[in-house]
């Protein structure tokens, strides 16, 4: 008798004529049963009573109890059916563990693989951007040293353009300079003779002053004063600054008198009198 795991079910394979006595001397025979760890069911025994089969209830701790090695009893057990499951149990075993060997394998591998992909690709992809960036800046120095060195250029220019302005109002001042020193020297020069002329003229105006200041004490009358530049109408105006009364106002709306025609000083303004 030997048993064996299969499929949840536990089989007794009668592999010689087994025989059970019961109380009344009844033949029993062990027939195929569910397995009670997966069926909550009593195990069921055929008993042969006359070549009849009949079924029969048997406890269920009959099948509970530990399960015995297996030894020579005397029933002809077979150990060689024993070592040949365990044969075929560690050949399973290594299969399978051969099976999920080379399937992590697979996958490691595969995982390496797409790993180095996305490593080679994102190497890739960073690199593009990276040249991408650095080109962008590249051309952007670029035209900043374009621009820098057109605006360069264009100082250059107006540079040279303010050197050669500059050059040339230098000559210019210099030749102001040599007309305003000869002008000076022409304005000293006039200014010398006209302060000659009206130290004469200012002698000349004092002796008449001294004359026309004397009075008859016998003329009962004052004399006349007549224009000093036509001698015929009576004089009306006073020269500013050297208040001297001798223009008439004819002569005066005529422009006559710019200079003082007694003492010759330039008019810089004139009074107009009402003489009684």
């Amino acid at each position: 008798m030997r048993l064996i795991l299969k499929f949840g079910r536990i089989k007794l394979h009668q592999s010689y004529k087994s025989q059970f006595l019961g109380e009344h001397g009844t033949e029993l025979k062990v027939m195929d049963f569910p397995s009670p760890a997966l069926h909550d069911r009593n195990p069921v025994l055929c008993v042969t009573n006359g070549g009849e089969a009949a079924p029969a209830v048997v406890p269920p701790a009959l099948f509970r109890s530990p399960v015995l090695p297996v030894i020579s009893t005397g029933l002809r057990l077979a150990l060689s059916d024993q070592k040949q499951l365990h044969q075929e149990l560690t050949a399973l075993l290594n299969q399978q563990k051969d099976e999920i060997d080379q399937f992590l394998l697979a996958q490691r591998e595969q995982l390496r693989r797409e790993l180095a992909d996305r490593r080679q690709q994102y190497s890739l992809t960073f690199v593009a951007a990276v040249e991408e960036f650095v080109g962008n800046k590249l051309r952007e120095k670029d035209a900043e040293v374009d621009r820098a060195a057109r605006r360069l250029a264009e100082l250059e220019d107006w540079l040279s353009h303010l050197l050669t302005k500059s050059t040339a109002w230098q000559a210019k001042a210099m030749a102001n300079q040599a007309v305003a020193t000869s002008l000076h020297a022409q304005l000293q020069k006039a200014a010398a003779s006209a302060a000659h002329a009206n130290a004469v003229r200012r002698g000349e105006s004092l002796a008449e002053d001294a004359r026309s200041e004397y009075v008859d004490p016998e003329r009962k009358q004052a004399p006349e004063l007549l224009c000093r530049s036509c001698h015929r109408r009576q004089s009306a105006v006073v020269i500013i600054p050297c208040r001297h009364l001798c223009l008439c106002l004819a002569c005066h709306s005529a422009g006559d008198g710019k200079r003082c025609p007694v003492c010759g000083c330039v008019r810089t303004g004139s009074v107009h009198i009402f003489l009684s």
